[in-house]
């Protein structure tokens, strides 16, 4: 899965929940899963305005930073502060421009079950199954970290969103450069108008 094309199994999970029932009593872990279903489904139809405003607040409900650098490995540790905060940035416009728009096109009437599975090792785990008419059945695992209440991974039917960002990743810098990778995002999200 290249991550030039953002494939929608990959990079859209984290918004999957966009008609999840309501219930009365969420845990905090399920209530972050609504704010994203509510902030996704904001972007069907809204101007580009709306849209940015959308983003920001997804962006702050995701470890994106920590997902970076998760992703770069030891190329992280050799970017200064501002590099760090500009491949973040970058990061973040590729997701507001690719992935979520597509998000809620793709989910926006899907059918869901979901499960506060508690805790998963040191984060606590949303589960959801979803049926979808093209991918049949779907099963998700949110891992959100307690203190920050941030979604730290997503596992779809056992493959983890961090793990298959960070070979991506890997694999450009490793055959290209840094430098390529940085490329290859700002011309998917230029691609993305």
């Amino acid at each position: 899965i290249s991550i030039m094309r953002i494939d929608l199994k990959v990079f859209v999970l984290p918004f999957i929940l966009l008609n999840a029932p309501a219930t009365t009593q969420a845990s905090e872990p399920v209530a972050v899963v609504r704010s994203l279903v509510s902030l996704v489904k904001s972007f069907e139809g809204a101007s580009a305005s709306d849209r940015r405003v959308a983003a920001a607040k997804i962006h702050g409900l995701l470890d994106i930073e920590g997902l970076a650098q998760r992703s770069l490995l030891e190329v992280w540790g050799k970017l200064n502060a501002s590099k760090q905060s500009s491949f973040v940035a970058l990061f973040r416009e590729l997701l507001a421009k690719v992935a979520y728009p597509q998000s809620a096109k793709f989910f926006k009437s899907l059918e869901l079950e979901y499960e506060d599975a508690g805790s998963l090792g040191d984060k606590h785990n949303v589960l959801l199954s979803v049926t979808h008419p093209d991918e049949g059945l779907i099963e998700i695992e949110f891992l959100i970290e307690p203190k920050s209440q941030k979604v730290h991974d997503i596992s779809i039917d056992g493959v983890s969103l961090a793990l298959d960002i960070r070979a991506q990743m890997q694999k450009i810098v490793a055959e290209e450069s840094f430098e390529a990778l940085e490329a290859k995002m700002k011309k998917r999200i230029v691609d993305a108008g």
